[in-house]
């Protein structure tokens, strides 16, 4: 696919995200911390993984600040109502994609990745990530990385919300480091504030925490209730 074709499909996909397919499944979608990181590195972003709905709100909070280029590592089985029919992935396929990662942060590119592998829940701890995200940064040691957490909350309305906390990028000589180690602190790392993201919501009334800025709000009549015949 050539590079306009690309932009094409990325606006187009963008437009759809935002107008139709975020609008009619939340009620409100709420990020703290900025996208965007200053420091001209190549950035791996580490998120926690808990439903369908990760990558396409992490795409939609990039689209709204971030005007470079993103590269999501998102399972083609989950994106399978929204994407072309694509083979189940492999071993062969995963390595491929490994590949493809550790080359484009050795060009200094932003890329993200689930490090737990698959759809956990919510709440589960602890964490448990998968060896790939050590392999990555023991290839590209100069690379920082910046934890991204997702909550969903049902509140007062029909609909779900959810939000997005971009924590502080850091970075460590990963060179240095065992791939366990790499793991198990990543992990400890992005538990922390996943934790932490939960507390800030846990200490508002529901729907009212101010420390997420909107970036989609439904504003719909509370007096749309359901009629019953009787």
């Amino acid at each position: 696919m050539t590079q306009p074709a690309i932009q094409s499909f990325d606006q187009r996909f963008a437009r759809y995200s935002r107008k139709y397919l975020l609008q009619r499944h939340f009620h409100f979608i709420g990020q703290m911390g900025t996208v965007y990181s200053h420091s001209g590195r190549s950035t791996l972003y580490i998120m926690n993984h808990s439903s369908w709905w990760d990558g396409l709100v992490a795409y939609f909070a990039i689209q709204q600040e971030d005007s470079g280029v993103h590269y999501l590592m998102i399972n083609h089985e989950q994106m399978s109502n929204l994407l072309p029919p694509q083979e189940k992935d492999s071993s062969q396929t995963l390595s491929t994609t490994l590949q493809s990662a550790i080359q484009l942060l050795h060009q200094g590119e932003r890329v993200w990745l689930f490090p737990q592998g698959e759809i956990q829940h919510l709440d589960q701890r602890p964490l448990s990530f998968q060896t790939d995200v050590g392999h990555l940064l023991q290839k590209c040691p100069h690379t920082q990385v910046k934890p991204v957490t997702v909550q969903y909350l049902m509140g007062t309305k029909m609909k779900p919300e959810a939000t997005l906390w971009f924590g502080e990028p850091f970075s460590l000589d990963w060179s240095t480091l065992s791939l366990e180690e790499i793991t198990r602190y990543l992990q400890v790392r992005l538990e922390k504030q996943l934790d932490d993201h939960k507390a800030r919501l846990l200490s508002h009334p529901v729907g009212s925490c101010s420390d997420f800025v909107p970036l989609l709000k439904n504003e719909g009549s509370r007096k749309k209730w359901f009629r019953f015949p009787f």
